[in-house]
């Protein structure tokens, strides 16, 4: 059975048969998924804690699920694209009015 691990510096999985392992002379073993999380740990001697973008720091929850920036408005956009977007919008608009005529009736049924 092929054994998954988890990168020693971000956190993440190691799919079998790729990354990197690298032995210290005290024989300490570490396991990386990508370069970047060799050179980190390795070469510029970064604590994994310290760092925003592992899943070792404290607030990697905060970092995982921060707002993100919305896209300016596109000069051209794909038909699809704009179909895509007109749909959601227009089930978003759907979902809202159904929640109003609720409120309206919880209102009436109180009183």
């Amino acid at each position: 059975m092929v054994e998954r691990r988890n990168c020693n510096f971000c956190g993440n999985v190691i799919e079998p048969g790729t990354g990197r392992m690298y032995v210290r002379t005290d024989g300490t073993v570490y396991f990386f998924d990508r370069h970047k999380c060799f050179q980190n740990f390795v070469e510029l001697k970064r604590v994994p804690r310290e760092v925003k973008w592992t899943l070792l720091n404290p607030s990697a929850s905060k970092w995982k699920e921060r707002p993100r920036k919305k896209r300016a408005a596109r000069k051209y956009m794909p038909e699809r694209v704009a179909r895509k977007e007109e749909k959601e919008e227009a089930q978003a608009e759907q979902e809202g009015a159904g929640k109003e005529e609720e409120q309206v009736e919880k209102a009436e049924s109180d009183e």
